[in-house]
């Protein structure tokens, strides 16, 4: 999708006019077990990573946070 599609579905939470020229034209973000990566720009050594970040799947849009105010 687009980055300003991806904005509006609230992908990356709040995003506020001075973050939004970050996000990239294009968002891809995996739902099964696939990577896609940029070999152009990226190592050999990452190329082999298991697992990275930025999917839809539940691991990565459930994880837990614990919050403890002061």
């Amino acid at each position: 999708m687009t980055g300003h599609d991806a904005i509006d579905a609230g992908l990356f939470g709040e995003v506020t006019s001075h973050v939004a020229p970050v996000v990239g034209g294009v968002v891809v973000a995996m739902a099964g077990r696939a990577t896609v990566v940029d070999s152009r720009t990226q190592t050999a050594f990452s190329l082999e990573l298991v697992g990275v970040h930025g999917s839809l799947t539940e691991h990565e849009t459930t994880i837990p946070l614990l919050l403890v105010e002061t």
